[in-house]
This record gives structure tokens, sequence and C-alpha cells, in this order.
């Protein structure tokens, strides 16, 4: 059962009674009966005089700040309360996570990578790069929160609005760093070709282990 009426009071003992097996209000009531007393016994200039709830029928006080103004066919149309939709909405959200889920992530995704690039164009790209990193083939990541182990969505670095290839998280930072200064990085490349087997350098002969990290 409601805790007010739909003008705003409390169903309190002493401010109810049952009719017809329904809960009235006793004010709401007083009210009625004056407004009817005066409709028919008032000056026409002074009709049409209402008392303004004070609170919703979920009970939150009816501020200049927790409402705002409907209107219906040009017209004002009552007031609305702010913090009972607000609860709606939150409500709506909890019992529908994986729309929401779905919304924010493309929000953010056509924010940073483009307008045409959502959750379908994003699975469709790791199809087609064989469900593995684009540069060292790596494989069984997964989308969602973490960083390891997640894939990770490689754009043009300082351009937002752009979108590459899907990378692992390795292969993403290491582009990240190297990228500002990739003629740097092939010269020294070519300059130390002929210093390891195949023309190939060897992170773990130099004694790294590939993430940055001495063994």
């Amino acid at each position: 059962m409601d805790k007010y009426c739909r003008h705003g009071h409390e169903y309190t003992p002493e401010n109810s009674y049952t009719h017809d097996g329904v809960v009235q209000c006793k004010e709401c009531r007083r009210v009625n009966r004056n407004k009817s007393y005066r409709r028919h016994n008032t000056p026409p200039l002074v009709r049409g005089l209402e008392q303004r709830k004070t609170h919703c029928v979920n009970g939150h006080e009816l501020t200049t700040e927790n409402t705002y103004q409907t209107f219906k066919d040009g017209k004002k149309d009552g007031r609305k309360c702010r913090q009972c939709n607000r609860d709606l909405s939150a409500e709506w959200a909890r019992n529908h996570p994986e729309y929401m889920y779905k919304n924010r992530s493309e929000s953010q995704m056509r924010h940073r990578y483009g307008p045409d690039y959502d959750l379908a164009a994003r699975d469709a790209l790791l199809k087609e790069q064989g469900n593995a990193c684009a540069i060292c083939g790596r494989t069984g990541l997964k989308w969602g929160k973490g960083y390891n182990d997640t894939w990770h969505t490689d754009h043009e670095h300082g351009k937002e609005g752009t979108h590459r290839g899907i990378l692992c998280a390795a292969c993403n930072l290491a582009l990240g760093k190297l990228e500002p200064y990739m003629d740097q990085v092939l010269a020294y490349l070519a300059k130390h070709k002929g210093n390891s087997p195949n023309g190939i350098i060897n992170c773990q002969d130099r004694g790294y282990d590939g993430m940055g990290e001495t063994i």
C-alpha cells in the first residue's frame, strides 16, 4: 500500500479511512468539500484556487529543484517528480544489463574509433584477422575488463575517431610507444640486422623476455 495519497498526504491512522475496501484520505476529502463549497459560494474572480501538492505518490518532496513542467497539446499539464524518474531509470537499467552494456560500449566506441565502429564491426574485424592479434598472432583473448588477457582496438595514435585493427595488450602497448619513432626503429633494426641469425633480433638472446623485463 502507498504511504501517501495521490496528492501527497500521508496515510496516517488519523488521516485515513476505508471505503468499499479502498483506503481514502481524509485531508483530500476535506479539501474537496472546501473546493465544492467555494465553487458554489465564492465570487467568480477567486474561483479555481487549489492547494498544490507537497509530495509525490512515493513521498518525494515536490520542490522546485525536484520537479519539471509537463505539457499536453501545447498547454501545461502538471508537474513530474525528478527523483521518481531517476529511480525508474535506475531500476530499468538493473533489469536490462545486456542492453546497457551494448549501449554504453557502442557509444564509447563510436566516440573513440569512429561513427561506423560498433560491436558488430569490431567482431567482424577480429574474425577477418583469423581471431588473432594482427601483429603477433596471439589467440585466446576476450573482450571486457582487464588488460593482459583482453583484446585492444588499435587506432591512429593522437587522432580520435580512427581504428585500424585488433591487437593483444603487448603489441598495442609496444606500437603506441614505438610508432612515433618508427623511422628510427627501422634504421636501428637495419643497422643491427647482421648481428643475429637469419637477420632476426632475438630478445631472449640479449637478456630480455620480450615484455621489457631482464632475464
